[in-house]
């Protein structure tokens, strides 16, 4: 089969199941772009700093994750054969893994400048601070 050329279905199936996987892509990162214009929006009107430091920590990594979580949840409704769902679904979760382990590092970057913050050496009094 690998010689044969393909015929004009074959690529319309094709193309329905790039465009099904490519849009939802796309809704993810547009969701993103909406959620993150959101999350600015609060961020700034509660005027706190750590509120727009943590936005900006995440959103990277919500960046990826929610097309991720769109595509995973679309690849099952598409027709394609066990043989190249089985694969995308896996490639498709490590990514998601490797996402969230990425969230976890900048969320720990977010603690890490609160906690600077909160408890800076140089103060007159850091007793407390030297503890933490």
């Amino acid at each position: 089969m690998s010689g044969m050329p393909l015929t004009w279905p074959a690529w319309q199936h094709i193309f329905r199941i790039a465009g099904a996987i490519a849009g939802a892509a796309l809704a993810g990162f547009v969701a993103h772009r909406i959620i993150y214009s959101l999350a600015r929006r609060w961020a700034r009107r509660a005027g706190r700093s750590h509120h727009q430091i943590l936005v900006s920590a995440i959103a990277q990594p919500f960046g990826v994750i929610l097309p991720i979580l769109l595509v995973l949840a679309v690849i099952p409704i598409v027709p394609v054969s066990a043989r190249v769902e089985a694969p995308a679904h896996h490639f498709l979760l490590i990514c998601l893994i490797a996402a969230c382990a990425w969230l976890l590092i900048r969320l720990a970057g977010y603690a890490e400048v609160v906690i600077a913050r909160r408890y800076q050496i140089g103060a007159a009094d850091d007793l407390l601070a030297r503890r933490v």
